[in-house]
């Protein structure tokens, strides 16, 4: 920027310049200064308003996503439960309640017939094999709640 000061520095190094001149040059350049200081404020505020608007419109457009978002998953979950309803329930066939029971009774075997860490490793076996089977039946399972 341009100096504000009619006088050059090296005027007023050197004691030529009056006591008044001087005083007068050190207020035109604290005015100077502060106006450099106002601008620069105002362009900072500027540019943090900009950022402002930015970030509340990304927050809207996020916000409007996000429920459009809810929206699509109830209205599946509407169609899934509807859809659901008008199925036919049937109850288990006798082929998976006969392989349930061998299931159990096998397990009592086994279990009988071990001691110490063998017993051990077989419940852990069959604590994994029931998860596995209870797993599998759960997804061959309806369950009508509405009923």
């Amino acid at each position: 920027m341009t100096e504000v000061n009619r006088f050059s520095p090296n005027l007023q190094q050197s004691g030529f310049a009056t006591a008044e001149q001087r005083v007068v040059a050190q207020q035109e350049q604290q005015i100077s200064n502060r106006e450099e200081q106002r601008v620069s404020d105002d362009q900072r505020l500027e540019t943090v308003r900009e950022n402002t608007q930015t970030r509340e419109q990304d927050n809207l457009n996020s916000e409007a996503a996000r429920q459009e978002q809810r929206q699509r998953e109830r209205e599946l979950q509407t169609e899934r439960l509807e859809g659901t309803s008008q199925q036919q329930i049937t109850p288990p066939n006798q082929d998976t309640i006969r392989q349930l029971e061998q299931n159990a009774t096998r397990q009592q075997e086994q279990s009988q017939n071990a001691s110490g860490l063998g017993q051990t490793a077989i419940n852990s076996y069959n604590s994994l094999s029931s998860q596995q089977q209870s797993e599998l039946l759960r997804g061959q399972v309806n369950v009508d709640i509405t009923a």
